[in-house]
């Protein structure tokens, strides 16, 4: 059950749990559901508190205008059952950071406790529902804000700087653990973070790491799981080549260093479980089955260290040895001429609490990949010279990011469990509904999904935004509606979006991929859950080769980029390349990245579907070295419905193709799908007043200095086998 879209909308909430005023324990308060406009929550005025409890909680989210709010936890407070009329102090995450994921900052809430029921949710799910009014509230700063990291290229690990120091290593909780002893650490780099996806596929794209340790991963951002030691030390190597630099695995002593961040309790940030600081088993929110979360999740180590604990568990250097027993006191290597088994610290996304204390240890054979192991990478700070005993130059350094302070007005979206028959209507996968509460400043907002931010698609988009966000009155209502551009991890995600976003009503897709969707039913019936508002362009098949691969089939055995995981390229370009019978080493990486690995030699090609010209490829490819490659309309393409001839030209590209000369492709058809809204809504309306504004504005848009792919877009025309969103079919008996 993906927990990726987090618990945000108090109305869902309630009706989830079946809480009515005369059945919640403790609770004297009524829902008044307003269609899907934001709940409102009526209760009685507590008596004063007379007790200040301090709690953690999984995350807090204002209702209204933020005179009352509501927690989640995952462990009852104290004395649950006596709370109400109490004061509660909470540490916690806005609930709508955790929905958008990344760093989270906390804030603390003091509430004037009215209510407390159990969710009846399965763990990890949150067991409890605190809500009361807001007291006082103040936004916490990371004591990391003002660190710096170091980064010694654009794909290379952040490395922070430790100072080093001695501190305590060990615990009496387990024999392993024991016994306890003083270490002098000298000062050295960390990773901020666990490697990630991204960061060991750059690794693969150069040869130098195997491709099968990413399993399941398909985000940049996810930490690289499923890796053994050696595979791990394979990484290093490769690391240390390119930036002339020693990089290594941290030893067991320095990883514990950089895990207690100068503490001695049981966990970094004290000696109980808190549901916010780490991901495990039954940790609360964000939880995933099957995979980590991604990295920066969770909040900082005082170091300013990332997820040093839970999502994976990583290798250090050491040799296992069952308790400390003659451990060296310099945190340096403790091996073995004969070492079987190496060490393991920090604990996973599936395991207990009790493997995330700060001294917990594990250990497996180094050369056993399991799902759960990771690593982060460590170097000396002492500098490393060149062969003339010179100084490599220092490194790039930049601010650690930090979350911009969360605010009241987020928008509000949820996955729920909810009966089968409900799910019915909506069109989506067993037991997924779309559910909203908009604060006012997101009720005039369309937001339209795109899976890249180079694509024409995001270029189109733009244009829409910037075309009805001027005031005409021939769009009623259109000084009232802003469009955005919103990004998702691909063309698949897009649909996701749309599906689960709070203000993402519309996607620009690929037909082709809606049509196998919706046969496919990954998301259920989307044919009911999505409408057509019209067809756009043709999306051609860009084949980007270096200059000795003069045809399709040159590639034959030759690696080969398809574009990030989930897009829209490296879904048909596998297809294309099987149908043609042209069989290459794929990889997935961004077209910078690509365009870097070509004048290395390490790629010959790289694929993009997207409509011409693409101004973000034309700008950033040479003139000189690439050209693009022919795509036969072969036989086997023709009978892939959804596949069409297309061709590209020196118009389109005139630094890549010369006058006179036409380079033929494929391509698919394109189309603005929207979420099918149910009359009467808000948000139907919302698109409503879109498509009159859209129509508008639509001679604008194929004149003038716009994309000349709005020259191919016909309003009139209808998404062959999709429903149309009834306004888009009562313009045709409109003029434009």
């Amino acid at each position: 059950m993906s927990l990726k879209v987090v618990i945000v909308s108090i109305v869902a909430l309630f009706a989830l749990v079946g809480a009515q005023a005369d059945t919640m324990t403790g609770v004297s308060a009524r829902v008044v559901p307003v269609e899907y406009r934001e709940a409102a929550v009526e209760a009685p005025s507590a008596p004063p508190g007379v007790w200040m409890r301090v709690e953690p909680a999984s995350c807090i989210e204002p209702i209204g205008a933020g005179e009352s709010a509501f927690a989640l936890f995952t462990h009852a407070p104290q004395y649950v059952e006596q709370l109400k009329g109490d004061v509660l102090q909470i540490t916690a995450p806005l609930c709508g950071d955790i929905h958008k994921g990344g760093n989270r900052a906390r804030r603390t809430v003091a509430l004037m406790l009215t209510g407390v029921t159990p969710t009846r949710w399965p763990k990890p799910w949150p067991q409890y529902l605190v809500f009361g009014d807001v007291l006082s509230q103040e936004q916490l700063a990371s004591s990391a804000a003002a660190m710096t990291v170091e980064r010694d290229c654009e794909y290379c690990p952040r490395m922070l700087s430790l100072s080093g120091g001695l501190f305590v290593m060990g615990s009496v909780a387990s024999p392993d653990e024991v016994p306890l002893h003083s270490v002098n650490v000298s000062p050295f780099f960390l990773s901020q973070f666990p490697v990630t996806v991204g960061e060991w596929r750059r690794c693969v794209v150069a040869k130098a790491c195997s491709p099968e340790p990413i399993g399941k991963s398909e985000f940049d951002d996810l930490p690289v799981h499923n890796v053994n030691w050696d595979d791990a030390k394979q990484y290093i190597a490769w690391l240390s080549q390119i930036t002339r630099k020693a990089y290594r695995l941290p030893t067991e002593a320095e990883w514990e260093f950089a895990a207690r961040a100068n503490t001695t309790s049981t966990y970094w940030w004290g000696d109980r479980f808190v549901d916010d600081r780490a991901n495990c088993h039954e940790c609360g929110l964000p939880f995933e089955a099957d995979e980590p979360t991604p990295v920066g999740t969770f909040i900082p180590n005082e170091f300013g260290l990332f997820d040093m604990v839970g999502g994976v568990n990583q290798w250090v250097a050491d040799c296992w040895h069952e308790s400390y027993k003659s451990a060296p006191l310099d945190a340096s290597v403790w091996d073995s001429a004969s070492c079987r088994e190496r060490v393991l610290r920090g604990g996973s996304w599936k395991d207990a609490p009790a493997r995330l204390a700060s001294a917990s240890r594990s250990h497996d054979g180094a050369r056993t990949r399991d799902a759960r192991y990771g690593f982060r990478v460590a170097r000396s700070l002492a500098p490393v010279r060149t062969a003339h005993g010179t100084p490599q130059s220092a490194a790039q350094t930049t601010p650690i990011p930090q979350p911009p302070a969360p605010t009241a007005s987020e928008a509000h979206a949820i996955l729920l469990p909810v009966p089968a028959p409900e799910t019915a209507k909506s069109g989506l996968k067993p037991g997924l509904v779309k559910q909203v509460g908009l604060p006012t400043n997101h009720r005039h907002t369309l937001g339209i999904a795109v899976g890249d931010p180079h694509d024409t698609a995001f270029a189109i988009v733009c244009e829409i935004a910037a075309a009805l966000g001027t005031s005409q009155e021939t769009a009623p209502r259109e000084t009232d509606l802003k469009v955005v551009p919103t990004v998702s991890r691909g063309a698949v995600q897009t649909i996701r979006d749309v599906f689960t976003l709070p203000s993402t009503d519309m996607a620009i897709i690929a037909l082709v991929l809606a049509d196998q969707l919706r046969v496919a039913k990954d998301f259920g019936d989307i044919g009911n859950g999505l409408v057509s508002i019209t067809p756009l362009f043709t999306e051609e098949l860009h084949v980007l080769a270096t200059a000795d691969n003069r045809g399709i089939r040159d590639l034959v055995g030759k690696t080969v980029n398809l574009g990030a995981k989930g897009s829209t390229s490296a879904i048909l370009g596998h297809k294309m390349f099987k149908d043609l019978g042209v069989e290459v080493n794929e990889v997935n990486v961004d077209f910078d990245a690509a365009l870097d690995e070509m004048r290395a030699g390490r790629i010959a090609a790289t694929l993009l579907i997207s409509g011409k010209p693409v101004r973000y490829l034309a700008s950033r490819t040479p003139s000189t070295g690439f050209h693009f490659l022919a795509v036969p309309y072969a036989p086997s393409l023709e009978k892939e419905e959804g596949f069409l001839p297309a061709a590209l030209s020196h118009d389109d590209y005139p630094d890549l193709i010369d006058p006179g000369t036409v380079v033929e492709t494929i391509g698919v058809r394109s189309a603005l799908m929207a979420y099918n809204w149910p009359p009467g809504n808000e948000r139907f309306h919302l698109l409503e007043s879109f498509v009159q504004s859209l129509s508008a504005h639509f001679p604008e848009l194929q004149s003038g200095t716009h994309h000349p792919k709005w020259k191919d877009v016909d309003l009139n025309e209808s998404v062959p086998g999709w429903v149309r969103f009834h306004r888009a079919d009562a313009r045709k008996d409109q003029r434009y």
